[in-house]
């Protein structure tokens, strides 16, 4: 494996308009802020080039990483997919090519892929609705002394935990011949050609109807996971499977694309602990919804301690502390919300050294 590339190797077996821009029109799937993390994980992380490796870190000691966020994705107009390749179908039955096709890729539909993607690692800090802070190119990629015969479908020029967004940042999708029609097929005895593509998100639906055939399979890839898997990288993250054993699969496991394995619960704390250590703990079913003035937040002690109720943003600003004397009882605590912007905050309760955190909305 390169310096210079985090590879993304897929198992064989198995108009244009608003690139890259703000959206809320696409489907990012699950879209909510905040991580679980466990105590025992440990992440692959890499820095940036020309620096070295950072291979099984403990979650606690990452330090925060200073790209910004969010990163957004804009398609290369100069590395389109050749004419014929813009729009693919495949047969919904494999053993009679001339039947039935069905729309599995389309160039025109590639802006939700990017929107999905870009959105599903910030929605970690609840930033998918901010404008870009930096992008990254997406190309496709046709020359084979790139993409050299194997099974790789793509590639991120990574970007790691730099201090900003450097214009050599790009994810490079294959479409070299070689990888689109190629030998063997899915059994080693086999003559039969494999024929891959990548499937649009939006267009997921046409490819289920498509049947496994073991013989001449027609194989796409989720485009919308591959970028975020790409991204990932440029994130700082590597393949998770390097380190855990415990880890269970995911977008970023060296192969999770592969599989239709999305973002884990382990991979949004790793996210987060890098770029949103504030979002670190969050109970995704608790969120208080305010309205502008005083309201309450309420809580059970967990023991008979001193409390301090402490109100942040989503940058890790405080704005509101209070210190509360041992309770028994269930607590609601008067917030004063007076000269709050609209958002969405973090309120900590911290007793003795037990963390907690609500999600909490403000609705002026």
């Amino acid at each position: 494996m390169g310096s210079r590339s985090i590879l993304l190797w897929l198992l064989v077996v198995g108009g244009v308009v608003g690139w890259g821009q703000r959206s809320n029109s696409c489907d990012s799937g699950d879209c909510r802020p905040g991580a679980r993390c466990r105590g025992d994980l440990r992440v692959p992380l890499h820095y940036c080039r020309g620096q070295s490796w950072q291979r099984c870190v403990h979650v606690d000691s990452i330090r925060r990483a200073l790209l910004p966020l969010p990163i957004c994705l804009e398609l290369d107009s100069a590395s389109l997919p050749p004419a014929e390749l813009r729009t693919v179908y495949f047969p919904v039955d494999p053993a009679n090519p001339e039947g039935e096709r069905v729309l599995v890729f389309s160039l025109d539909s590639v802006w939700q892929d990017l929107c999905c993607a870009q959105r599903s690692w910030a929605c970690i800090c609840g930033k998918q609705d901010l404008p870009c802070a930096c992008k990254v190119k997406v190309r496709f990629i046709t020359d084979s002394s790139v993409f050299r015969p194997g099974s790789r479908a793509a590639a991120s020029t990574w970007g790691g935990m730099c201090d900003s967004c450097r214009p050599d940042f790009d994810i490079l999708l294959n479409v070299t011949r070689w990888f689109i029609t190629s030998y063997p097929s899915y059994r080693s005895n086999s003559t039969s050609k494999v024929h891959r593509f990548f499937v649009n998100r939006s267009l997921i639906e046409n490819y289920r109807r498509v049947r496994y055939d073991p013989d001449s399979g027609y194989v796409a890839y989720d485009l919308c996971l591959i970028l975020i898997h790409e991204l990932g990288h440029v994130y700082g993250l590597n393949h998770m499977d390097l380190c855990d054993s415990s880890y269970t699969g995911g977008v970023m496991h060296h192969a999770g694309p592969a599989y239709w394995w999305n973002i884990s619960e382990d991979e949004r704390c790793a996210f987060a602990k890098l770029y949103c250590p504030e979002m670190v703990g969050i109970i995704e079913d608790r969120r208080e919804y305010l309205v502008g003035g005083f309201n309450k937040v309420c809580f059970s002690p967990s023991s008979f301690l001193p409390i301090i109720v402490r109100v942040y943003t989503l940058e890790g600003r405080l704005v509101y502390s209070r210190f509360l004397p041992p309770h028994r009882a269930y607590i609601c605590e008067d917030l004063s919300t007076e000269g709050l912007a609209r958002g969405v905050y973090v309120v900590q309760i911290t007793e003795n050294n037990n963390v907690r955190c609500i999600l909490l909305y403000l609705i002026p």
